[in-house]
């Protein structure tokens, strides 16, 4: 049994850890490239060269370490197994803070190939005058998170960027020149795909309004709850009328003689104490009367010295 529990967890461990392996990363796309770059940004080194820039689109920091990047258009035959994509791609060094991407921002990678430079140089090298293809891969190297092929007409200092067409609600690329191009830094309206939980997000940081929101909830919903309680009370009290009609707890003529009969033989004995102490009991008993108002039925209960005493306690009263 024990070895049986203790598998059970294993798999379960596995598979949330294969789960949570690139958890996110679906929110990194491709959003510029420049493959000619003679008067633009600069490396750490202060050298210019063909870059990419990714964007994390989400609103929450990832870290898209683990990653791949490659202009290798083979890498998209569905046969290949893991192992032999990723040999044809560029790794993204794992652990490195620089790959920490904060929420609607950018990185770029340098396609240069020195990788011998850091984490943000590349190990291949895009070329103008040609079509340059680039695909984005998860830490499996298996899945694909986005691709862009830039075309070759495009001139020396000119990127391919992204842009989202409101009126079509999709993505659209674009040659960019001079002060348009935004390497590390929003391509004008790429963010402006409709993701209301992001904007919310965006206007409540700290989540004041939500947690207002949620007590607003919850209090209502108590509130709702007390009042479809107090209604059902009240129709089941009308519900109740309706059938047995109004309740009166007023006393009848003949139980005012009864209960004065009772008074005046107090002093007889002990036992007319115990009479009465039960018939105030039985009276005001609900069990002891039909639910009729104002109607309590007497039943024969045979040879009991109490129902005696009382019939001559009734009798005695009713002949003065």
């Amino acid at each position: 049994m024990r070895r049986f529990l203790t598998l059970t967890v294993s798999i379960l461990l596995g598979l949330s850890a294969q789960h949570a392996w690139g958890q996110g990363n679906e929110h990194f796309k491709i959003s510029e490239v420049l493959v000619e770059n003679t008067t633009g940004l600069t490396d750490e080194y202060g050298d210019r060269g063909a870059w990419i820039e990714i964007t994390n689109t989400s609103w929450s920091s990832i870290n898209l370490g683990g990653c791949y990047l490659t202009d290798n258009p083979a890498v998209l035959d569905e046969t290949l197994t893991a192992a032999q994509r990723i040999s044809m791609m560029s790794p993204i060094a794992i652990g490195d803070p620089q790959t920490k991407v904060s929420p609607r921002q950018q990185i770029v990678f340098f396609a240069d190939g020195k990788t011998n430079l850091g984490t943000l140089h590349l190990n291949f090298v895009l070329q103008g005058g040609r079509s340059n293809f680039i695909a984005f891969y998860d830490g499996n190297g298996e899945t694909l998170l986005d691709s862009v092929t830039v075309p070759p007409t495009l001139g020396k200092d000119q990127s391919w960027a992204c842009f989202y067409d409101e009126s079509k609600n999709r993505r659209t690329w674009k040659a960019c020149s001079f002060d348009e191009i935004t390497p590390k830094a929003a391509n004008d309206n790429f963010h402006k795909k409709g993701d209301k939980v992001g904007e919310f997000k965006e206007k409540d940081p700290y989540g004041v309004a939500l947690s207002l929101m949620a007590m607003g909830i919850v209090f209502g919903s108590i509130l709702l709850l007390f009042i479809v309680f107090v209604l059902f009370s009240k129709i089941s009290d009308a519900y109740d009328i309706y059938r047995h009609g109004p309740r009166n707890h007023a006393a009848s003529p003949a139980d005012a003689a009864t209960m004065a009969a009772i008074s005046l033989d107090l002093s007889e004995n002990d036992a007319t104490w115990v009479a009465i102490g039960l018939a105030l009991h039985e009276y005001s008993s609900s069990q002891a009367h039909d639910p009729e108002s104002g109607i309590i039925t007497i039943r024969r209960q045979g040879g009991n010295r109490w129902n005696d005493h009382g019939r001559e306690l009734q009798e005695r009263t009713l002949k003065q």
